[in-house]
């Protein structure tokens, strides 16, 4: 058991490895083309935002890391407290707005106001908004909608979001929430580290939910996820 411990931390420690190289490698050779003399002003400024995106998905990347080790191991502790889903979902969606008007997206919400709180991690919860209307942004093309639903289910409550993006293949939709797997063929698929989909799945579960997609290629793409209502005893 305690072997089999080792080589899973093993091939986690080696797939982070594998991954921060990527914007390792890239900050190192824009850095040394920046000290170039023969590089111009416009040039060493370009270089300069280079390595403040990549160095940007360098902390994002190390950032995932920890929260997915800790969510794996348990060590993560979960609030418990009344949240409002409604005020989560909004905020989540307001932090977004910047990055949905650059693509020229449309984003609609519809949560009704009367909501019933649950028992949790607002925070956390807020980071499993941003990642799944992040994820949504990140492969919708302009002209395309993103939906947020909420609904009270009686003893959970259900939130989806949709797009009208390319879809997933049906093959790759089994592999989704795996850890590191990114989509064969997706715009920007050597973006990020391909944990957040995983850390999200993590999350919801810790809050004794659960969370499914379903998506058809050409048409679009719905994440939905559940989350318990305390009952009245």
């Amino acid at each position: 058991m305690q072997n089999a411990l080792l080589f899973q931390q093993s091939d986690l420690i080696a797939e982070m490895v594998h991954e921060i190289r990527t914007p390792l490698a890239a900050i190192v050779a824009y850095a040394e083309l920046m000290q170039r003399s023969s590089a111009t002003l416009e040039q060493n400024r370009q270089f300069s935002d280079i390595i403040l995106n990549e160095a940007e998905r360098l902390n994002e990347m190390v950032r995932n890391f920890l929260d997915f080790a800790r969510l794996e191991s348990g060590r993560a502790r979960l609030a418990q407290d009344p949240v409002d889903l409604n005020t989560v979902i909004r905020m989540a969606v307001n932090v977004l707005t910047p990055q949905v008007d650059a693509k020229h997206i449309g984003v609609s919400v519809a949560v009704p106001a009367t909501l019933p709180s649950i028992v949790g991690d607002a925070q956390r919860l807020h980071q499993v908004m941003l990642n799944l209307l992040g994820n949504a942004i990140k492969y919708c093309r302009a002209g395309d909608n993103i939906m947020v639903t909420a609904s009270d289910e009686g003893d959970h409550l259900a939130v989806s979001v949709a797009d009208t993006g390319p879809g997933i293949p049906a093959q790759a939709l089994p592999r989704v929430f795996e850890r590191f797997y990114r989509v064969p063929g997706a715009e920007d698929q050597a973006l990020g580290a391909g944990l957040g989909l995983t850390i999200t799945r993590q999350i919801v579960e810790a809050h004794g939910g659960r969370i499914t997609v379903s998506s058809v290629e050409g048409k679009g793409t719905t994440f939905m996820f559940t989350l318990p209502v305390q009952q009245d005893a």
